[in-house]
């Protein structure tokens, strides 16, 4: 896998053995490293290639699940990340009442204010009734909905041949994402840290992490249909989902 992202073009020359290695004190590195490496301030250059690394920054209130496929059919070459953090139930609990505590005190300190100037009649604003309806919301998802709470990062990663392809590349992933209401963005000056998170290593080296609940998190996973296969069954259809 990482011979074919670092040398695109020469997926078939990869050989590897590894008592020639020993013998001649080679790396498997040496096997797979790209010609050079060169991070710039919104994108990086390997070999003759060139790639740059986005970060989903803004989430829409409502994500269908078609988002990561689309992004997958377009016909580049492509490496998504999705990163997954689960946060202790009772620890989740704990923030989410603090937050409650937090909104209930502004409320309280917006209704003596009202009060000093004799308003005895003022509604509350609509962003603190929001606020206040939006965390109590989430605390009856995780108490009695059985919901996890979870910090989620989705990163991407494409590369192209030429910048002006790479550039016009990134509009198009973008628009992807507005199409759903999800904004991507470049990651300015940490493409380094960018492809180290996005490759398949376990490595998380971005801090753009966004709070979910597991039910919000499953629309991340493309995985999710389920096929029925019968031995010397008929031919019935198309799986429109997978």
């Amino acid at each position: 896998i990482f011979h074919d992202f670092f040398r695109p073009g020469e997926e078939q020359h990869f050989t590897f053995d590894v008592a020639a290695a020993i013998r001649t004190g080679a790396d498997f590195k040496d096997y797979i490293c790209p010609d050079g490496l060169s991070f710039k301030a919104d994108h990086f250059e390997m070999g003759d290639k060139f790639g740059r690394v986005l970060f989903l920054k803004n989430y829409a209130s409502y994500i269908k699940d078609e988002l990561i496929a689309n992004l997958s059919d377009f016909s580049r070459s492509l490496m998504i990340s999705i990163d997954f953090l689960p946060i202790p139930t009772d620890e989740a609990v704990r923030d989410v009442q603090s937050q409650i505590l937090g909104v209930e005190a502004d409320i309280t300190r917006w209704q003596q204010r009202q009060n000093s100037k004799n308003n005895f009649t003022a509604a509350i604003p609509y962003e603190l009734e929001q606020a206040r309806a939006e965390t109590k919301e989430y605390l009856d998802d995780l108490t009695t909905r059985d919901q996890r709470m979870i910090f989620a990062v989705v990163t991407l990663l494409h590369v192209a041949d030429t910048l002006d392809e790479l550039n016009a590349d990134t509009e198009t992933l973008i628009s992807i994402g507005l199409e759903k209401l999800c904004t991507f963005s470049t990651l300015r000056y940490q493409q380094e840290d960018g492809l180290n998170t996005v490759l398949p290593y376990g490595l998380r080296r971005i801090r753009a992490m966004r709070t979910l609940t597991t039910e919000s998190a499953a629309i991340l996973m493309p995985f999710r249909a389920q096929e029925i296969q019968d031995p010397g069954g008929m031919y019935y259809g198309v799986n429109a989902v997978s």
